[in-house]
Formats: C-alpha cells, sequence, structure tokens
C-alpha cells in the first residue's frame, strides 16, 4: 500500500499499552521508518513542530484529555495529518459513539482488546489511504471552486460588457432619435401648410425628407432589435389580425415614396376574410423593409407588387415582388446574413445601410412563427415571401410546432403552463382581462406561444426544460404583482399558474393540438370615444421637440403649455390641471419617471392622462408599470401623438 516507509506519532499514557501497539505495528504488513512515542497531548504538539508524521495514533483514554475531547483538541492545534483513534471502551456499546469519534475529526477507530498485527495494519492502511483520497478530493474541490469563481467572475464581466452594449446601443438610439424626432416633424409641420402654403415642388420635397429620417429611424430599429435578439429581450405580442388591414396599412405608408421615384405600386388586395395570427407590428416592419428594399433596387418607372393569397391549410403568405436587378444566385446564400450587402447597379449604390434589414426581417418572421424565403434571377426581378400562420388553434400550434422541431437540437419537449384568473369585480371585468391578455402576451419568453382559448384561460406553450418553465412562473409571478400594484386603472385579479403536460413535439404533436383547440379568442379593445382635450402640458426639456409638438397639437384645437424640466413641470400639472399630459423621461431636475409618480399619488392628478415620450425602448415596460397611460417612441409619427391623446382621454371620460 505504501510507497514508502511511514513515520508514526503514537500518543499513549499507558506503558504496556504503548509496547503493546508497537510491537503490533512491527509485527504487521506496514512499512515503517519510525515509532516516535509520546504520553501527552502536550509532548504530541511538541513533537508534530519538530518532525513531520504521517499519522497519529492516540488513545482516547488520556489522563490529560479524555474521549473524544482528544481528537478535537489535535485537531484545534492545527494538525491536518491521518489520526487513527483507539478506545478501551466497546465503542458501539459504551458512552462514546464511533460516529462521535469520526465527527471529532477522526479518520477511522479501533478497540484496544481487538488490535493484533493484522488489525492494526488494515486501520493503519485504510486510514491513511482514506485521508490521501480526501486530501485529493479537496485538492479537486479547491481547484473546482477556484474554476467556477473565475467561470463566475467572467460570467460577471461578461454581463457587464452585455449590459454596457445594450446601454451603449440605447444611448446611441436616443442621441439619434431626438433630432431625427425635430427634423421630421418640422418637416411634416411644413408639409401640411400649417404655417402657410407650400408648393406641389416644396412638398415632394419635403416628402423626401421625411422619408430619408424613416430610413434612418429604421436602421436605428434594426441596430436595438438586433441587440434584443441577441439578448433574447426581444418581445412579441401575437394575435388575430385581418391580412388585409395590414397590407393597406403598408400600402399607405409607401405609396407616396415609390411615386417619388416613378415606380408603380400595385397591391393586389387580399381577401377579407384572411386572418392572421401575429405580432402585426413585426409583420408591418417586415413589409416594409421589403417594399422599401424593393423600391430601392427597382429602376425608375418600375413595377412592383404586393400579393396575399392563403399557401396551405396552415398558412398565409406575403409576396413583395419586383422587375428590378434581381440578385445573382450565389448571392442569395448570404443576402440574410448579419451585416452583408450585394453588389448592385452603380446607379443604386446610394441605397447602402447596416446589412441589418434582411436579416432583421427573417428573424422578425420567425418570431410571428413564419418564414422568409426569396426567389429571384438577375435581371429579372426578385419575389420575397412571408408566411403567418392562420388564425384557427390548429394552424398555430402546427406552425409553432413546425418552428420549434426545426430550431431545436437537443429538446423538443414542450410544456403548458394554463394561467387562470382568480376573483374579480364584474365591473372591471373586462378591462381586468385585457390587461391579463396584454401582460401575458408581452412578458412571455421570445418563442413561447400565447393562446387565449376561453375568456378566463389562456396556455404558455414553452420549450423549456421543466426547471425553466418554473422560472419563467416565478418570474411571471414577480411581474405580475408589480403590475397589480402599480396599476391605477380596474382592480386586478390575482393569477393561478399551474404547469401542466409536457409532451415531444414531433411525436406527440396531436395531443399539443388538443390541448389548445378552442377558438382563439378575439381580444378587441374597450369602444373608446375620440375626446379632444382642451388642454394638453407638453413636459420636455428638448425645446425644438417641445415646439414641434406644440405647433402640431395647436394646429389641430389644443390649447398648449410647455414646461422644460420635470419640476417646473409638475408644479404646472397641480396649478393648471391639464386634460392630457406629454412627459419625456430623460431631464433635468426631475426626470420623467420621478414626475409620473408624483403624479399618480396625488389624488388630483391620479387620473390624469399622461403619454410618455421617449428614445429609448427599454422605458417602455417600467413607464406603463408606473401607471402611464401609453408609450410613445421618438422619433414618432404626428398621428400617433394625436390618435393617444384621444384614446387616453376618452378612456377618462
Amino acid at each position: 500500500m505504501n510507497e514508502r516507509p511511514i513515520n508514526i506519532l503514537l500518543i499513549e499514557d499507558t506503558e504496556s499499552d504503548a509496547v503493546m501497539v508497537q510491537r503490533f505495528l512491527r509485527a504487521s504488513t506496514v512499512s515503517i521508518s519510525a515509532i516516535h512515542w509520546v504520553e501527552s497531548l502536550v509532548e504530541a504538539k511538541s513533537a508534530i513542530t519538530k518532525q513531520q508524521f504521517d499519522i497519529i495514533i492516540t488513545d482516547l483514554g488520556l489522563r490529560c484529555s479524555s474521549g473524544i475531547e482528544t481528537i478535537s483538541r489535535l485537531r484545534a492545534s492545527n494538525v491536518n495529518m491521518p489520526i487513527l483513534a483507539m478506545t478501551s471502551e466497546n465503542i458501539c456499546d459504551g458512552n462514546i459513539s464511533g460516529l462521535a469519534v469520526i465527527r471529532a475529526g477522526a479518520d477511522d477507530y479501533i478497540p484496544k482488546d481487538e488490535i493484533n498485527p493484522s488489525v492494526i495494519s488494515r486501520a493503519v492502511s485504510y486510514t491513511i489511504e482514506r485521508s490521501r483520497m480526501a486530501e485529493k478530493i479537496s485538492d479537486a474541490n479547491k481547484k473546482l471552486h477556484e474554476a467556477n469563481r473565475s467561470l463566475e467572475s467572467k460570467n460577471k464581466r461578461l454581463e457587464k460588457m452585455c449590459e454596457m452594449s445594450q446601454q451603449f446601443v440605447d444611448n446611441v438610439s436616443h442621441e439619434f432619435r431626438t433630432p431625427l424626432t425635430v427634423i421630421r416633424e418640422f418637416a411634416s409641420i411644413v408639409k401640411d401648410g400649417i404655417d402657410g402654403p407650400v408648393t406641389e415642388t416644396q412638398q415632394t420635397r419635403l416628402g423626401a425628407l421625411i422619408n430619408r429620417t424613416d430610413d434612418l429611424a429604421n436602421m436605428i430599429d434594426d441596430l436595438l432589435d438586433t441587440s434584443q435578439l441577441e439578448s433574447g429581450l426581444l418581445r412579441t405580442c401575437r394575435e388575430e389580425h385581418k391580412l388585409q388591414d395590414v397590407i393597406q396599412q403598408v400600402e399607405r405608408m409607401l405609396r407616396t415614396r415609390a411615386q417619388s421615384k416613378r415606380i408603380n405600386l400595385h397591391v393586389s388586395t387580399a381577401s377579407p376574410e384572411i386572418n392572421i395570427f401575429c405580432d402585426d407590428e413585426k409583420l408591418r416592419r417586415v413589409l416594409i423593409n421589403l417594399t422599401v428594399n424593393a423600391i430601392k433596387f427597382t429602376p425608375i418607372g418600375g413595377q412592383i407588387l404586393i400579393s396575399a393569397e392563403i399557401a396551405d391549410e396552415n398558412c398565409a403568405v406575403v409576396t413583395v415582388s419586383d422587375n428590378g436587378a434581381g440578385i445573382p444566385s450565389d448571392d442569395l446564400k448570404r443576402i440574410f446574413e448579419r451585416f452583408q450587402q450585394v453588389d448592385c447597379h452603380h446607379r443604386l449604390a446610394s441605397c447602402k445601410g447596416f446589412g441589418l434589414g434582411l436579416s432583421i426581417a427573417r428573424s422578425l418572421a420567425m418570431l410571428n412563427l413564419g418564414s422568409l424565403q426569396v426567389a429571384s434571377e438577375a435581371g429579372k426581378g426578385s419575389q420575397f415571401s412571408v408566411t403567418i400562420p392562420l388564425a384557427k388553434t390548429e394552424s398555430i400550434m402546427n406552425c409553432y410546432l413546425d418552428q420549434r422541431i426545426a430550431a431545436t437540437q437537443n429538446s423538443k419537449e414542450i410544456r403548458i403552463l394554463e394561467i387562470t384568473p382568480g376573483a374579480f369585480s364584474c365591473e372591471d371585468q373586462e378591462e381586468a382581462l385585457c390587461s391579463i391578455d396584454d401582460f401575458l402576451r408581452n412578458n412571455a419568453q421570445t418563442f413561447d406561444l400565447v393562446l387565449q382559448t376561453s375568456m378566463c384561460r389562456w396556455l404558455i406553450f414553452t420549450n423549456s426544460s421543466e426547471s425553466e418553465a418554473n422560472l419563467l412562473e416565478k418570474r411571471l409571478t414577480k411581474e405580475w404583482a408589480s403590475l397589480r400594484r402599480n396599476h391605477y386603472g380596474a382592480s386586478l385579479p390575482d393569477l393561478i399558474f399551474s404547469l401542466g403536460i409536457s409532451a415531444d413535439a414531433e411525436t406527440e404533436r396531436e395531443k399539443l393540438v388538443t390541448a389548445a383547440r378552442s377558438s382563439v379568442a378575439s381580444n378587441s379593445n374597450v369602444s373608446q370615444t375620440a375626446v379632444r382635450a382642451k388642454r394638453v402640458l407638453i413636459i420636455d426639456d428638448e425645446l425644438d421637440v417641445s415646439n414641434a409638438v406644440q405647433s402640431r397639437l395647436e394646429s389641430n384645437g389644443f390649447d398648449v403649455e410647455t414646461a422644460f424640466d420635470g419640476k417646473t413641470g409638475l408644479d404646472t400639472v397641480r396649478q393648471s390641471l391639464p386634460d392630457a399630459i406629454l412627459l419625456d423621461i430623460r431631464m433635468p431636475v426631475m426626470d420623467g419617471l420621478t414626475v409620473l409618480r408624483h403624479l399618480k399619488e396625488d389624488p388630483k392628478t391620479a387620473s390624469t392622462p399622461v403619454v410618455i415620450l421617449s428614445a429609448s425602448l427599454r422605458d417602455k415596460q417600467k413607464v406603463l408599470d408606473s401607471g402611464a397611460d401609453f408609450f410613445i417612441r421618438k422619433p414618432f409619427k404626428s398621428k400617433a401623438i394625436l390618435e393617444a391623446i384621444d384614446s387616453a382621454i376618452g378612456m377618462q371620460s
């Protein structure tokens, strides 16, 4: 057993016993270098300071120390070598238990009346070997602990770097969006003739200026979306929409831009019966991206067609076709990669961007449980096709399961989290149910699927492990509790979460579809009466933004007051009690969130509608949780401001 002879320290105050133990040790199979005999702990501690021992063999019945105290005192003296205890008592039947001896720090024990060369040989060998193994395990644990500490340190640094990166992108976004807001709004005011008549040529040029401002805003959106996709922070709010409405909105936004290049933008109207399940804002982003690209790369006088149809029993498809330069076959493989652009005709060389547009568009299509495909031939134009699930439970589930099966390498297991509300007031039922639905759709994980299968029942399908699903449940519970505390409208009920069945997406598809089968509830908004506010207070430290919004509101019949820091704005609210407030977040003296908190705490202003203006999308959830009525991101469209004020005041009337 031993690679070298061992040095033994024997602590025994009975000479005859000491002689006996030494005789048995020398007669054993243990290879011994020397045996050093002492009669007390004091002598033992002195000997340990003078030489190195491989093992201590000690009696537990010393005159200077009795029982397990002997072991405890040795260990308290920083003795870290193996200890073999001897006792003249029957350890199992006597007052000293074997477990107590081990817990006190001994590595093993033997009764004196059982000692012989064989027993002591085995006990010494086992004790030393056990100690060596424990030392190796201890060393391994130390190395593992050091590795974990190093990993934790690196993770913290990575998290900090990620947070700094997010903050940098957010700050850059904020700094860009504020001047873009000013440029766009003043150009729009002049174009609309609010400051006086403009010629047709001036309107055209101002329209081009507005379009280019929107291009810059879209580039910023692409950067932010890329950052949020990488960090898993980009959320989706999928629900039922009419496909025709989404396409018509895109057409209205881009027809003027196409006309400015003398391009014929034709829309093949989708059937009004086609209802799709999607996040409509993200679908519009995809279609706008594809159509703007088509306008860029289609020559003057060209043709662009937006068409829609039902592709199969599960999906609708929207196709953007053009007769532009087309894309060479070798480039089709890389156009969806980030920061990749294909070479184009020299006349269109100014149409460069970050190379993020198609990459983001494909990601947004996937978030909508669909896909983005391209067919193109150099010199003959391109066709980009987006698929979207039809608003039928079976179709939604099939698209979701197909996507999860294709996207997941190891685990295709789907878990179902069921949510039902507790008791709540019938008076607040409609608003409370809308709040629950909005909360769940906006706070589920990026690729989770939220379905409202009846008026008071929601299912969240998640491709997560059981522990991850439990963490999701805990997070939603915590965030709902926070929302309830900060909610200023209807009394919100508790939410009851139940982690239900799990099934393999590939082999148990019917089981999952059956669990979801029910008509997807349409969440129509509460009917709102648009009521024009007579007096609106703008609180924004950016003078140009404030002036632009003031001009727009006054041209629509509002009386407008302004304040340029949070404290002045709060004082003005308390004095004049406006009908609505437009509030910026980042301001000197007092920030917008602090102003909002004071407003909601004061009974006189708690019900005053507040529309938040911010360049940062990261502010959205915080301000809505704090009681704001609407969140509008800069640069904004004038229509959004007017609609938000009308809706907010309408909800209060």
